[in-house]
């Protein structure tokens, strides 16, 4: 029987509604356990760093075969995951808001951005505006930071950009980070920035 009336597709309306939200749980628990790993992992790196410039490599080799179907622990990747430890010693600093974005925003800051505050401000930022990591490296080329930070603009992003966090859950569904992560492998479809972006970002 087909059942075409509004309470049905009220009631409809309200379960996808709820499957989307665990959904959305449901990646930023993964991310942020993902996050926090490499993290780990980069501390274990740095404190065995004696070992020599060819250390990174081999481990690199040696994760991939105990691991044959999982990405992300590339010799590139591992470095990544020193660096990242290098710059934040407390976990903490992990749950706000760090573990909230993916890891290729993330590797994003850590190619662009070697000032500690200014690199939390723009983790902050896209978290709060739900940017994808194209428009977060396009905002620290045109240095998003120094302009609010030294001088006194308004911006009205809350109206020029997409609802908080819809993108970002949209680029956790493609890391190819995390699709490594669980033995999967996805490829990255990148988002072009709009035009219209700078045009409308400031009044």
């Amino acid at each position: 029987m087909l059942i075409n009336n509004e309470e049905y597709f009220t009631m409809l309306a309200e379960i996808k509604s709820q499957i989307a939200t665990i959904q959305s749980r449901a990646l930023f628990g993964l991310n942020r356990e993902l996050i926090t790993l490499y993290w780990q992992i980069g501390q274990i790196i740095n404190k065995k760093n004696k070992y020599g410039s060819s250390f990174i490599d081999n481990l690199a080799r040696d994760i991939k075969i105990a691991f044959p179907n999982m990405s992300g622990y590339s010799a590139r990747n591992l470095r990544y995951m020193s660096k990242f430890a290098g710059l934040f010693s407390d976990s903490s600093i992990l749950q706000e808001p760090l573990a909230k974005l993916t890891w290729y925003h993330l590797q994003g800051l850590m190619d662009r951005v070697h000032n500690l505050s200014e690199f939390l401000w723009y983790a902050q930022k896209a978290f709060e505006n739900g940017w994808s990591r194209n428009v977060l490296v396009h905002q620290i080329e045109i240095k998003l930071y120094e302009r609010q930070t030294s001088e006194s603009k308004i911006s009205n992003f809350e109206r020029t950009l997409t609802p908080p966090q819809n993108e970002l859950v949209k680029e956790m569904q493609k890391d190819p980070y995390i699709y490594g992560f669980v033995e999967q492998r996805e490829g990255l479809i990148e988002r072009d920035i709009e035009n219209e972006l700078i045009a409308n970002m400031w009044l």
